[in-house]
């Protein structure tokens, strides 16, 4: 028991290691950007600031898009959110991320101890696979859910073998308020139906407790994600914009390379590092397998890996798009998203080859031990922090810039609520999070009204650029101020020292009736009078990862 202990100490204590850049450098830490800092935190930051929490279905908030739907955000049922509440946003961020692996830890040790290894548990394996699993690269909004998937997936397991306990319904009814439903959870609780029906089917028994459980856990689901049900099956005013995506058919061979891709390099939301480490782990056990109790184990987890694969690589074939567009059910409906189990299951089928490998009697156990360490090592070194050194190279600081944009509030002298301001060149999150009402802005859903509206201020740099009206008009989410002289994505102010705006088109007339009344771009504007605007100032500072052409409508 002591030995116990003293393992799950380690294990916590590397967790701690893993996430001490966090402490160590603080707001200078290197954060993901995309589908992070450029739009889920700063929500979480609006609302928790706004004073509308808890506000009816038909508030707004007014800090975007001249007002958008308190429903649009998450539930004041989000743990997330009182995290964002009680503390400043970068410590918010840090205890969500530390609460998610040190869950994703315990979660998959009881999983692993209670319902996949054999009875004689190999100690190395059991610690080792929950704890590479807690350092996944979790996004910490969304999909960072997927590090409750283990805990769920145990207590459902204790259910479905009647071997519950009362504790395990408490946490059943505390995962909602954690996770996403639409992201991640309405697919695993998919995955419970069908393994609810396969038991029906081989053992011919209805098992009334997994179905209660099954039903409860989605009601609580529903009832947390009350908002999003709301105008999504009761609200017919609100149309989204997300109607309007359109996805390219995809030919077989399209299919089968997302297929491997998947296998081979995971997904950014739902990263499971198999590669190489976990791929050639299942190759060794895949030659070496004898034991049959752990070879159906080893091959069922292999046949689910697969199969959310193929959902993932083939949920734009021809085929099935065909169908889509006559069945509005599967037009609506993201087979692909599967792919966010993949993580859960990649780990489960790693414990099995490990066992597998462990038992080969020449070198199984060195190999064993040298496949884990290359597996920590290679998840150190893709912690966020070192991953965002490497690839955006902005840190939380220099991104939002506060120092400069409190600079630039106090210069404009009127009050924020007071108009409205776009942004070319850096994501309009920067403004919002820095207390200026915006137009522009980045949300997985909003009405679709407004992005046509929107769309008036913008359509002349669209017409220039059949890549940017592509990217706007079948997709939109990004309700961005473009042009054709700056990237798609914004990047850094080193790349905009070499870049000058030229010919912008923008209708500004539009733009005014609107409420705008300022631009902040990355790059300077050449002949903003062509849009009726005027240049006020330039901004920069040592802290800022942009400089900002600050420009006003004439």
């Amino acid at each position: 028991m002591y030995k116990k202990i003293t393992v799950f100490i380690i294990c916590l204590s590397v967790i701690l290691l893993y996430m001490s850049p966090y402490i160590i450098l603080g707001e200078k830490s290197y954060l993901p950007i995309n589908d992070n800092l450029d739009g889920p935190f700063v929500d979480y930051v609006l609302l928790a600031r706004s004073g509308k929490i808890f506000s009816s279905l038909k508030t707004v908030l007014p800090q975007i898009a001249n007002g958008i739907s308190r429903n649009v955000f998450p539930s004041e049922f989000d743990l997330t959110l009182w995290f964002f509440y009680f503390f400043p946003p970068f410590a918010a961020y840090f205890v969500n991320l530390l609460l998610y692996r040190i869950l994703a830890f315990f979660g998959m040790f009881l999983l692993l101890k209670k319902h996949i290894l054999d009875k004689k548990i190999n100690q190395l394996i059991l610690f080792s696979v929950s704890l590479i699993f807690a350092l996944l690269p979790f996004l910490s909004f969304g999909s960072g859910c997927i590090a409750l998937l283990p805990l769920t997936f145990y207590i459902f397991l204790n259910i479905r073998k009647n071997k519950y306990c009362w504790y395990d319904w408490v946490i059943l009814g505390f995962i909602p308020l954690y996770s996403n439903l639409p992201l991640v959870y309405t697919f695993f609780i998919l995955f419970l139906g069908l393994l609810w029906l396969f038991d029906l089917i081989k053992y011919k028994k209805i098992n009334p407790i997994f179905v209660y459980a099954l039903i409860t856990f989605s009601v609580l689901f529903l009832i947390k994600e009350y908002r999003l049900v709301y105008i999504t099956f009761f609200d017919h005013s609100y149309i989204s914009h997300r109607v309007e995506f359109v996805i390219i058919k995809d030919s077989i061979s399209q299919c089968l390379q997302k297929t491997l891709d998947i296998l081979h390099y995971g997904q950014y939301h739902a990263q499971s590092s198999a590669f190489p480490v976990l791929i050639i782990s299942w190759i060794v056990a895949f030659l070496h397998i004898r034991k049959n109790k752990l070879k159906a184990n080893f091959y069922w987890t292999t046949a689910i890996i697969f199969f959310f694969a193929l959902c993932y690589g083939f949920r734009d074939v021809w085929f099935w798009k065909d169908i889509g567009s006559k069945i509005t059910l599967l037009h609506a409906f993201d087979i692909s998203r599967f792919f966010m189990l993949l993580p859960l299951f990649w780990y489960i089928n790693w414990a099995y080859s490990l066992q597998v490998i462990w038992q080969i009697k020449k070198y199984g156990q060195q190999l064993t031990v040298l496949l884990i360490a290359i597996q920590l090592m290679l998840i150190f070194y893709k912690n966020e922090i070192v991953q965002g050194s490497i690839t955006y190279k902005i840190n939380f600081k220099q991104f939002f810039a506060e120092e400069l944009f409190t600079k630039i509030k106090s210069d404009i002298g009127d009050k924020t609520n007071s108009f409205r301001i776009v942004s070319l060149g850096i994501h309009p999150s920067i403004a919002s999070y820095n207390g200026f009402f915006t137009l522009d802005f980045y949300l997985n859903n909003y009405p679709l009204k407004y992005k046509h509206e929107f769309r008036q201020i913008i359509s002349g740099e669209l017409k220039k650029n059949m890549e940017l009206q592509k990217f706007f008009d079948e997709w939109g989410s990004r309700c961005y101020l473009f042009s054709q002289d700056l990237p798609v994505h914004p990047w850094t102010k080193s790349i905009y020292e070499t870049i000058k705006i030229q010919d912008l088109i923008i209708d500004t007339y539009k733009f005014k009736s609107m409420g705008g009344k300022y631009l902040f771009s990355a790059a300077e504007i050449m002949h903003p009078e062509i849009n009726n605007l005027k240049f006020y100032k330039k901004y920069s500072n040592v802290n800022s990862a942009w400089d900002i052409y600050v420009y006003k409508l004439l």
